[in-house]
């Protein structure tokens, strides 16, 4: 009985073990062969779960670092987001694999191919999963222990002036490991900020630059929440030390440039740098820091405007219009003679600019355009200006006169604000935002400081101890606290604007002329906040901003007001307030919050209201209440709204204003606008408005639609509309869409469009019709994308050909005279681009054309019933200006036969390359991808041996042999004279670069980089004929060639070899760096007789090259010749060696290499190597 038991036992696992090892095995391998597809979509299933878990768990470390800013992740997190991304990328190699079986399996099946893809993609799913299921981490990170402060000492301090050399100086001390400061300086406008923000956008290694604009008084904690924005730092402690420790210990984590611009006083860099949090690079990590000036002068400069950039431009627009040559003399006679004799903490060498730009102010034409200047200075250095706040004291100040309303005031500043931009005396900052020049600042404040500027403003509180009865305007906007000294207050102050500053309301009782105030305060500053019952003691009080006010009583008396723009949390009791304003015209409740609900029907009562801003504040629940209210304002021209999906009913319909600012969006997704229009530019996001084109307003500019608007669109634009001014025209996702205008469409107009871009709608079947198609004369961009059912882009109704063939010459003819760009990709239904009826010349501006993944496309034109016609509009782009870029992949019935293209650079990707050799014979940039059926570039002296090539990219061109064929006798007799840069990537049939034993004259003569990468038949790189022209060559990589044998063949025509006294002058004096990887044939890298000719050679990294015995050898045929000597490699400083099993020294036994620039000599897993025969080695 235990003897049976035992033989049971052991029978079944001798089956267990049979199924695991026998038939499971025969199960997968069946699978791999009849199971591609499902593994395939088994693959994308386990890709998607990948992609969720990589989403959430960079969410989570996002989230984590927010909620604790000094957190460190863990390792095993990191290490896992490592193993996904790779993963990830594995799979995107297997969808191309994919992708190429399934071209290949349709015509030519071949199992093998597919049995070992299927298996590698079941190892990519297991691994997958294995990755999905270790994805649950109990922790993502821990708090770094907050460090005490330590400060190490710089190593020097670098300083740089202000010329054209400045760039590379800086650049090169930035890469210096032993500089951790540099200095810039110069007087203000010689461009030093330009300067380092050109240096942050262009410099590599660091992390984003972090730029912080330093106040005259320098205030620490500002500086401290600036850098801490720039690296997304939002500190858990209040006091200025505690978050220098924080900063510390998160720059510390990192490497960083900080840049310290404008820096005016004293600055202790110990003491400061400490105080601020910042640790200077140390072991790689920590931050440099960039500092500019104007206090740091080397040398006086006494030309007229110093050269300085700002004054020259500033000045020299201003005398734009100066037409005559008497008229140029008095301006330099003038600018001579004017001497600024005082001028408050200017340098003597800045007096000039300052001259040239007040005298670009006198050539102002208009008064109010200099006050509109002026205003402008009212700002802290480097402030963003919001130009609506010039409009705003622009009407209370009555600048234009008495005017009908705000809007013809808005209209006169943005003339003023565009003309000053024109004279350089402004900036551009973004739409709605300008900018001062510190200098140009300067300048202003010291013209406003004078009487004579007719609008004095005093700035800054110190100079409110001095006598100001004049003064006009008071700004103190800077963000440290401070106190207004009531008692010096001037009776005739028309602005005050202020900020975090604490002021008595016995204060306003003498500003009987104040028009405009402004009233800020931080939310968590202690200053105190006055009542507003002092302000009603201001009887001409215009414009009234207030910012984390929470008391508004008493508002309801400043009748005057016109202008009311509050900001803050919590209001309470305002409504009560403010429907007694009768006079209003602008309310601005953007971003308030209010309590309690807003009764609906106060805003109504405001019946002078010109202009309501609401986005973002509660004040309405629903949008109908809010479009009730507006019914009740017949003077209202502009709207501003922000509001939730859930408060959007379907019977909207939006008033008809001037301009409007209307944003709705999804209650449920973090910033997710689903509807946003303005009064030129409408976007779409999301299923809201069924009836939304019908409110499309004429004078339209932009209209996006980036989703469905309803499930059951079918087209876009079905009745009468003129939309004579549209530019923009976006459609996204419109899953429902067949045609975008349904016929018959005499009334609607689209003449003004000139960017239209459709993606991803796969019902669409066709754009335009013929008729309409005419009138799209300013069209610049066409893009369509993933519309698979796409048939056609202009629809050719039968009789259109006889209707239209009278004018086809005529100037109503189908023509797109400045279409530049025309991009169409992945429409695979699409035959033809263009109907039948295109003009001749019909593209004459076409730069870029870009067709992708369109496999029924054979014509752009479609030719005439029954004619079989080359392409017309390829041929009428022989005729036209270049273009500048002409791409085409995966359209293998697309053909521009005997057309010949002048193209800047050329795209292939899985055509037939002889097909379209015309269009590439001029280009000066070509790439070339999966090309069939081709096995060299330039077959016979038809060709020019493509010359004008300038860079050169092949790969996976499976067919390609070589570039050049001449062993048919009628080879090209110049053939690469100007290519500098060649990459040859994954070219399994790729054998030489050319054919036959003597190249195409001037063959690779100027080439400067060469990259090689999986070539599996390539033996021998350069002959010796072609290793003679390469005389500019720079770089040269190789990679997997695992045939290589040699790379500068040294053989003379009878096949013998030169000894070293008589071997041609080889020499590659530019050559830099040399990288070899897996050529596990290569015996050496260099021949002996070239070490002499490598003056430049800097860098040689060989890695995984299994045969290699020498870097620097002799060849084969000269291994029992005795050789000796010295070599002398000037130049080289960098030698890293690795996995070279069979390498034995750097040079043969009998010679030495003298290297004196070497810095680094590495060696890894190279277990033969005895002496590397290298010396005077300084490191």
């Amino acid at each position: 009985m235990p003897e049976s038991f035992f033989i049971g036992a052991a029978t079944n696992a001798v089956g267990a073990l049979m199924v695991d090892y026998l038939v499971k095995p025969i199960e997968r391998r069946v699978h791999y062969l009849f199971g591609f597809h499902k593994i395939v979509q088994e693959l994308h299933e386990q890709q998607n779960n990948l992609n969720r878990e990589q989403t959430r768990i960079q969410e989570d470390i996002k989230e984590a670092k927010l909620n604790i800013q000094t957190q460190v992740i863990e390792k095993y997190v990191e290490d896992w987001l490592t193993d996904a991304t790779n993963a990830l990328n594995n799979i995107q190699n297997l969808e191309a694999r994919i992708e190429e079986n399934k071209r290949c399996f349709r015509w030519c099946p071949n199992w093998s191919w597919q049995y070992q893809l299927s298996k590698s993609m079941d190892e990519e799913i297991l691994a997958i999963i294995k990755l999905v299921n270790n994805s649950k981490f109990e922790r993502i990170g821990h708090r770094a222990e907050l460090p005490g402060l330590e400060f190490f000492t710089s190593k020097g301090l670098v300083a740089s002036k202000s010329s054209t050399t400045a760039f590379n100086k800086i650049m090169k001390a930035l890469k210096d490991a032993e500089v951790n400061k540099i200095g810039v300086w110069g007087m203000g406008g010689v461009g030093k900020t330009t300067l380092v923000k050109e240096i942050g956008n262009k410099v590599k290694g660091f992390g984003q630059p972090i730029m912080v604009v330093i106040s005259r008084i320098p205030d620490i904690g500002e500086i401290q929440n600036k850098i801490a924005d720039g690296i997304h730092l939002k500190f858990e402690k209040t006091t200025k030390d505690e978050r220098a420790k924080e900063l510390w210990c998160r720059l510390k984590a990192g490497k960083f440039i900080i840049i310290l611009d404008d820096l005016w006083n004293e600055w202790n860099d110990d003491e400061d740098l400490r105080k601020i949090g910042i640790p200077l690079v140390e072991n790689g990590k920590g931050c440099k820091i960039i500092l500019t000036t104007r206090r740091w002068m080397a040398e006086k400069i006494v030309k007229e405007c110093n050269g300085l950039p700002v004054a020259i431009v500033t000045h020299g627009r201003s005398l734009k219009g100066t037409k005559t040559q008497k008229g140029w003399e008095l301006a330099r006679k003038k600018l001579e003679s004017s001497r600024l004799m005082e001028i408050g903490n200017v340098e003597e060498e800045e007096k000039n600019a300052y001259m040239c730009i007040k005298m670009s102010y006198e050539y102002l034409k208009k008064e109010v355009t200099k006050r509109c200047f002026l205003l402008c200075a009212l700002y802290p250095e480097d402030h963003s200006i919001d130009v609506e706040d010039l409009v705003r004291y622009a009407w209370a100040l009555e600048l234009y006169g008495k005017v009908d309303s705000v809007e013809e005031v808005r209209i006169q500043v943005l003339e003023a604000i565009d003309y000053l931009k024109d004279s350089c005396l402004l900036l551009k900052d973004t739409q709605w935002y300008i900018k001062l020049h510190d200098l140009v600042r300067d300048v202003a404040l010291w013209i406003a400081s004078e009487e004579e500027s007719g609008f004095m403003i005093k700035s800054r509180l110190e100079l409110l101890n001095e006598s100001f009865e004049p003064c006009r305007a008071i700004s103190l906007l800077n963000i440290e606290e401070k106190k207004l000294p009531g008692r010096l207050i001037p009776s005739n102050l028309e602005m005050l604007l202020l900020k975090n500053c604490d002021v008595q309301g016995t204060c306003f009782q003498w500003m009987k002329e104040l028009k405009a105030l402004s009233l800020t305060a931080d939310k968590h500053c202690p200053v105190g906040m006055i009542s507003l019952y002092a302000l009603t003691s201001l009887p001409k009080l215009r414009a009234l901003h207030l910012e984390n006010f929470e008391d508004f009583s008493f508002l309801r008396n400043l009748r005057t007001l016109e202008v009311l723009s509050l900001r803050g949390l919590g209001f309470e009791g305002l409504s009560n307030e403010l429907w007694r304003l009768e006079n209003l015209k602008i309310l601005d409740l953007t971003d308030c919050t209010f309590r309690s609900r807003f009764p609906p029907n106060v805003i109504q009562r405001l019946l002078k209201l010109e202009e309501l801003y609401l986005k973002g504040s509660n004040i309405c629940e629903t949008i109908v209440d809010i479009l009730v209210q507006i019914n009740f304002l017949s003077r209202l021209t502009a709207l501003s709204l922000r509001l939730s999906l859930d408060h959007v009913t379907g019977d909207v319909v939006f008033p008809k204003l001037e301009r409007y600012d209307i944003f709705v969006v999804d209650p449920y997704k973090l910033k997710c606008d689903l509807f946003s229009i303005t009064e030129k530019s409408w976007k779409i996001k999301g299923p809201i408005l069924l009836n939304v084109v019908s409110l499309l307003p004429e004078n339209l500019e932009s209209f996006e639609v980036l989703d469905n608007i309803h499930k059951f669109l079918e087209c876009l634009i079905d009745k009468s509309l003129r939309l004579s001014n549209l530019k923009l025209l976006y459609l996204h996702n419109l899953s429902n869409l067949s045609c975008i205008v349904e016929l018959p469409t005499q009334h609607v107009r689209l003449e003004g469009l000139v960017d239209l871009r459709i993606t991803n709608c796969p019902s669409l079947k066709s754009l335009f019709p013929l008729s309409l198609a005419q009138s799209l004369v300013l069209l610049e961009i066409l893009e369509i994308t993933n519309c698979p059912r796409l048939k056609q882009i202009v629809t050719e109704m039968e009789g259109d050909e006889e209707k239209i063939s009278s004018s086809i010459n005529s100037n109503n003819s189908l023509c797109f005279p400045n279409l530049r760009e025309l991009y169409i990709r992945n429409c695979y239904g699409l035959v033809y681009i263009f109907p039948t009826l295109m003009a001749p010349q019909g593209l004459p501006l076409l730069e870029n054309l870009a067709i992708h993944r369109c496999p029924q496309l054979k014509q752009v034109v479609r030719p005439k019933e029954g004619r079989v016609e080359n392409d017309v509009v390829l041929q009428q782009l022989q005729s036209s200006k270049p273009l500048m870029q002409f791409s085409v992949s995966a359209c293998p019935l697309l053909t521009d036969s005997f057309v010949h293209l002048d193209v800047e650079k050329a795209c292939f990707k899985e055509v037939r390359l002889s097909t379209f050799k015309e269009s590439f014979s001029s280009a000066k940039h070509l790439e070339v991808h999966y090309a069939i059926e081709d096995h060299n570039l330039v077959p016979d002296a038809k060709g020019d041996g493509l010359n004008g090539l300038t860079s050169l990219q092949l790969r996976d061109c499976k067919d390609l042999e070589c570039l050049v064929d001449i062993t048919t006798g009628n080879g090209p007799t110049f053939a690469f004279t100007n290519l500098k840069r060649l990459s040859i990537e994954d070219m399994f049939g790729f054998e030489t670069l050319c054919k036959g034993h003597h190249p195409p004259q001037g063959f690779l003569q100027s080439l400067k980089v060469v990259n090689i990468k999986g070539c599996r038949k390539l033996e021998i790189l350069f002959s010796p004929s072609v290793t003679q022209s390469l005389v500019f060559l720079e770089e040269l990589t190789i990679e997997f060639c695992r045939e290589l044998r040699t790379l500068f063949l040294v053989l003379e025509n009878d096949g013998g070899i030169r000894s070293s006294s008589c071997f041609p002058p080889f020499c590659l004096p530019k050559l830099k760096t040399l990288y070899i990887r897996l050529c596990s044939k290569l015996e050496y890298v260099l021949p002996i007789t070239l070490a002499q000719s490598l003056p430049a050679l800097a860098s040689i990294l060989v890695f995984g090259c299994d045969e290699l015995k020498h870097v620097f050898s002799m060849p084969k045929e000269q291994d029992g010749v005795e050789h000796h000597g010295i070599m002398l490699l000037p130049s080289q400083q960098y030698l890293r060696l690795s996995g070279l099993e069979n390498l034995t020294s750097f040079v043969p036994e009998n010679f030495f290499v003298k290297a004196p620039a070497l810095k680094s000599l590495e060696a890894y897993d190279c277990p033969k190597v005895m002496n590397f025969h290298i010396q005077q080695v300084n490191k």
